[in-house]
């Protein structure tokens, strides 16, 4: 069945898609393609728009045994990396690590549905401020392998960061041509990320992948969301180059 669903995405890769978002919101959020996203990015940077994703890491070193890698140390996959601005690329914007299929009795909710393990996606992302303090911001996102039925099988998640500041992540499953023909695919082809009901900031996760980021959200967010994106965008690498993992 999976082996059927991936020739069902064949026909999209060679065609010129994109999300099919709002209209308004990308007027004010042009398409940041990435480049050098090949399978898995092994010591390679990706680069979108103003970012860069560097340092690429399965696993991690015990120079980073913060509290959250311990709770997830039965993972299946992990990953990091570390954020950078093109224009300062010696600079570090955030560090990002990954986990996906936790293996933990105290399942998290999600908008108050519990989720299962295997269907787990978390993020934590330490970023650096101006002044050099940090934050701590976490996504956990319910995302199931099939969706069968998209009005219920969605992805869904949650950003969280300090002072109760929340964000809301939904899958994207339609895509659209240039001549505005919508289609449906079985997988997410992005996600959006959403602020008070509106969309801030989206990831494209198939084909090259890319990004969009409002051009009104202040310097922090971009960086944030960026951290957020691009932890999406490479998790859909490490998941398609690894099918026995689903």
């Amino acid at each position: 069945m999976k082996k059927f669903l991936y020739l069902l995405l064949i026909p999209f890769a060679s065609c010129k898609m994109q999300l099919d978002l709002p209209q308004d919101f990308e007027q004010k959020a042009p398409y940041q393609e990435a480049s050098n996203r090949q399978s898995w990015p092994f010591k390679r940077t990706v680069r979108a728009g103003d970012f860069m994703a560097t340092n690429h890491k399965r696993g991690f070193t015990d120079t980073y045994q913060f509290t959250f890698i311990k709770r997830y140390a039965g993972a299946k996959e992990r990953f990091r990396f570390v954020l950078r601005e093109q224009q300062a690329p010696r600079d570090t914007l955030a560090m990002v690590f990954s986990f996906a299929r936790i293996k933990q009795e105290n399942l998290p909710m999600v908008f108050d549905i519990v989720i299962k393990y295997e269907n787990i996606f978390t993020t934590k992302v330490i970023y650096y401020n101006d002044d050099g303090r940090k934050e701590e911001w976490d996504l956990v996102l319910n995302e199931p392998y099939m969706y069968i039925n998209p009005k219920n099988d969605k992805a869904i998640g949650q950003i969280a960061g300090p002072g109760l500041r929340y964000y809301s992540v939904e899958g994207i499953h339609h895509v659209r041509r240039p001549s505005g023909r919508r289609y449906w695919m079985t997988r997410p082809a992005g996600f959006a990320i959403l602020k008070e009901g509106q969309i801030v900031a989206a990831t494209y996760v198939i084909n090259k992948g890319g990004l969009y980021l409002a051009s009104d959200l202040d310097k922090k967010e971009k960086e944030l969301l960026a951290a957020f994106c691009f932890a999406l965008m490479l998790r859909r690498d490490l998941r398609d180059s690894n099918p026995a993992l689903d």
